[in-house]
């Protein structure tokens, strides 16, 4: 072989190498999110799907910035606040379930969760209405109708305290045995102690009176709704 030949197969070999590195490197780029792809880049990428709800690709471009990079710290919370938001949009959407679902995904060292307990208290009742309305037999619908109570309490609503207490009258005024009655009676007071809400006040103390009229001739009946009624009477003239 002459030194040309030796120098021309040197020469195709080097430009192989450098085209094969290019290629490498081509791919790289692509698979990361092209050449210019930097960690700010995609920080300001994950950014811009989080305000466009998509969630998933915000998760992919916020998992892309690197640990050195001052975006990282940001970063990690972003991708820990997307459940809360996840949430937000589920109850917009009266998808109770799915919120309820991604609630349970907020940590409670996460600055959103104080604000996720009060949505998940939103979020349940109109579970527990579901769940009340689908179920049969006096004893499971008062099952189903303490769970309502307790999460209207929760929620603090006040178109879902005067729901559940208009059920309570209802069942009061349906009810035959003192044990069912005297539950009823505690369970409109539970639901009511903690509340402050004049509105509120005065549907219970409406219940109140009716059952008092109904179950007048039943003295341990009558105690413990002249009890109700002292105890609302107080709280709406504090």
């Amino acid at each position: 072989m002459t030194l040309w030949n030796r120098k021309l197969l040197l020469f195709v070999g080097l430009a192989w190498m450098l085209a094969g590195c290019s290629t490498v490197s081509s791919l790289w780029s692509s698979e990361n999110g092209g050449a210019g792809d930097s960690s700010d880049s995609n920080y300001q990428a994950g950014m811009s799907a989080l305000e466009d709800k998509k969630y998933n690709d915000a998760i992919r471009y916020f998992r892309r910035v690197e640990p050195n990079s001052p975006d990282y710290a940001n970063s990690l919370k972003m991708i820990e606040s997307i459940p809360f938001q996840r949430a937000q949009d589920a109850y917009k959407e009266k998808n109770y379930k799915l919120a309820m679902q991604e609630l349970d995904k907020v940590p409670d060292n996460n600055p959103n969760y104080p604000r996720a307990q009060k949505l998940r208290a939103k979020a349940a009742y109109p579970l527990a209405i579901n769940d009340y309305r689908s179920a049969s037999g006096n004893v499971q619908k008062l099952s189903a109708l303490k769970k309502v109570a307790s999460a209207a309490e929760k929620s603090g609503d006040t178109a879902a305290l005067r729901e559940t207490v208009s059920l309570i009258g209802t069942h009061l005024k349906q009810a035959r045995r003192v044990r069912d009655v005297r539950s009823l009676v505690s369970m409109l007071e539970s639901t009511l102690e903690s509340q402050t809400n004049p509105e509120v006040l005065n549907s219970g103390l409406d219940q109140a009176f009716r059952a008092i009229k109904q179950f007048n001739s039943q003295p341990q009946l009558r105690k413990q709704l002249l009890s109700l009624i002292a105890m609302l009477k107080l709280k709406l003239q504090t």
